[in-house]
């Protein structure tokens, strides 16, 4: 039997609680000495390390609560190294779908496979509680998808069929790992032809949920560039060669 595997952009840290967006992490700044988030940091960091990954493998790593995205990125003109952005995108083969509003195992279960599918991995996220659970489906796909607006239609698709988390359509989305323990269920040999992907997104019609505005490129965040009359002091502070 044919190894089931895919690339995806996997952060090496380990947590052992959901990362803050308000937490500072350690002691990093930005360069005018605000504190840099515990999000902020790892969204930057991730997708310039790309792995390899089986259900299995991918399921232990999100036990151990790394942070990851099922997305391959390009290298970034100005880093020098592959960078988390949509319009850097380079290929996926892994989809995921976040269930935040309290529907059973079972139920998941059920839709899933009302639509001809099953999941690769299911889990609990770091939010999850006995009394309102949250989960997080994933399925690995048999082809690799090199084209944007493929992934992003299967993204969309998925997300509205299964009536998902609607974030999930973002194709450069980060997912954080979880707690040991937290992984419900890994099928390792099973993977989704992405023929059928492609019409769950055709029958939920998904080309009606997408704007054909340009891909999220990068920009610069408030927190590093401030507002528009810090950019002009910044700006007027340089040379006309840095500018």
């Amino acid at each position: 039997m044919t190894k089931i595997s895919a690339s995806i952009s996997l952060d090496s840290e380990q947590w052992d609680h959901k990362p803050s967006s308000k937490l500072q992490y350690g002691s990093e700044v930005d360069k005018f000495g605000n504190p840099k988030t515990e999000v902020r940091v790892i969204g930057a960091r991730l997708g310039s390390s790309i792995d390899e990954v089986t259900p299995k493998s991918l399921a232990r790593f999100i036990s151990r609560g790394q942070t990851w995205s099922p997305f391959v990125f390009n290298v970034c003109p100005n880093w020098k190294r592959p960078r988390r952005v949509e319009g850097l995108f380079k290929s996926c083969q892994v989809f995921a779908i976040d269930f935040d509003n309290g529907e059973s195992t079972e139920e998941i279960q059920l839709r899933a496979s009302e639509l001809g599918l099953k999941f690769s991995i299911i889990h609990n996220s770091f939010s999850s509680t006995p009394e309102f659970p949250k989960h997080r489906g994933i399925i690995f796909a048999d082809t690799e998808v090199t084209s944007f607006d493929q992934a992003k239609r299967i993204s969309t698709g998925l997300a509205y069929a299964f009536d998902g988390d609607k974030q999930c359509i973002d194709v450069a989305r980060l997912y954080f790992g979880s707690t040991s323990g937290s992984v419900i269920s890994v099928e390792a040999d099973y993977c989704a032809k992405i023929t059928d992907l492609e019409k769950i997104a055709e029958a939920v019609n998904a080309e009606q949920y997408l704007t054909k505005s340009e891909r999220n490129v990068a920009k610069p965040e408030g927190s590093e560039w401030g507002d528009a009359k810090l950019q002009r002091k910044i700006l007027g502070g340089l040379t006309s060669a840095k500018r």
